[in-house]
């Protein structure tokens, strides 16, 4: 009887901490985006919404659908394929069309979150 209280709590104390985490994450200006190895979208918080057009339902979807950006989903790639952190600033054309004064410079940063392949990446805008 008594063990089990000590695993509730431990299970209570844990699930406070990740919704912690979850609001912590989610209520920061970055975007963040966590990808499987297949480049599947896992989370997204609110920051990477207001980088780009909104999808909705985002989890589940390919990095590409969300970002519709090839070079962004090919730094990724390869970041993920050599398993290293990899930077590289983008011009995000906002309009679709010509470079206008709505364009933005994204910096990109792609992290893997576990030493041992394949991982799930963090992409950090």
């Amino acid at each position: 009887m008594n063990k089990l209280k000590v695993e509730e709590g431990f299970v209570q104390r844990n699930q406070r901490r990740a919704e912690m985490l979850h609001q912590l994450v989610d209520g920061i200006d970055d975007g963040l985006f966590i990808v499987s190895p297949e480049l599947k979208v896992i989370f997204v918080n609110r920051g990477a919404m207001r980088f780009f057009q909104p999808v909705s339902e985002p989890v589940g979807r390919t990095l590409l659908e969300c970002v519709r950006d090839h070079r962004i989903v090919e730094l990724v790639a390869t970041a993920a394929e050599k398993g290293t952190r990899m930077k590289e600033e983008f011009l995000v054309a906002m309009s679709g069309q010509s470079k206008t004064i709505e364009d933005r410079v994204y910096s990109v940063e792609v992290l893997s979150l576990r030493a041992t392949m394949p991982t799930e990446m963090m992409v950090h805008f």
